[in-house]
């Protein structure tokens, strides 16, 4: 950033450039709290509407989704690695416009599956429906197609919970990033490895369930013991092919 000295045109050159800096610091602000996979229109949004009390933790109802691919390390182990990865981001790309049509916001990719969550950190209403909304749209958009130059079908396997989740920036020193903790992260994790068992598409809690207020038509499929938690959960599955017309 340089001295602005003068009113002249120097010293409106000189401002000019001191913006472009600020607009350069904000984005590199951005993509190191927040990721360089999260929108950097969401992301600026985000600080400059929910505030920094968002960055420095808060507490906050939120519907969370986890998505995995069924049979994944089968998949990796006769696939050309750069065929697997350029099929891989191709199918990502593709479960991530349901989230962001949604209003979903993807904290991270974990492997071949990503966490993203719906009101925190950017505001989402009715977030318990939203992110059901995003996982019947990304079935309906994954199901039956291919992806790369090799032609690999992925089957997403889809949990959510809605509750409480703690956020905030966390980390060490420069390697800061925007994190969400809580029971509600890691019941909509579990229930993401639940459909294994269950042999479902996605998985959603009573929580989430209570949350569409009717919305959807949901099957419950009894209580269950998950891994982490001493009582026993409540599950329910959804059919996205029987849920009306896509969103």
């Amino acid at each position: 950033r340089m001295p602005v000295t003068s009113n002249d045109e120097v010293g409106g050159l000189t401002g000019q450039f001191n913006n472009m800096v600020e607009g350069l610091r904000e984005r590199e602000r951005i993509r190191e709290t927040f990721g360089r996979y999260v929108d950097e229109s969401v992301a600026s949004t985000i600080l400059h509407r929910e505030g920094q009390g968002v960055l420095a933790g808060e507490t906050r109802e939120a519907t969370i989704l986890f998505t995995d691919i069924a049979g994944f390390t089968t998949i990796a182990e006769y696939l050309a690695p750069d065929r697997l990865v350029t099929a891989l981001n191709e199918y990502l790309e593709t479960v991530l416009e349901p989230i962001r049509a949604h209003g979903g916001v993807v904290n991270t990719f974990i492997g071949d599956g990503l966490f993203a969550s719906f009101n925190m950190p950017l505001a989402c209403d009715n977030h318990g429906a939203a992110a059901v909304r995003a996982a019947i749209d990304i079935q309906r958009a994954v199901g039956g197609r291919t992806f790369g130059n090799e032609g690999v079908a992925f089957a997403t396997r889809i949990g959510i919970s809605t509750g409480h989740v703690i956020g905030g920036s966390v980390g060490a020193g420069q390697r800061m990033s925007f994190t969400l903790l809580g029971d509600t992260v890691n019941l909509a994790s579990r229930l993401e490895e639940l459909n294994k068992q269950h042999g479902t598409r996605i998985l959603v809690s009573e929580s989430t369930c209570t949350a569409c207020n009717g919305e959807f038509k949901f099957d419950a499929l009894g209580t269950v013991a998950v891994r982490g938690r001493s009582d026993t959960v409540a599950i329910f599955s959804i059919d996205p092919n029987s849920q009306g017309k896509p969103s």
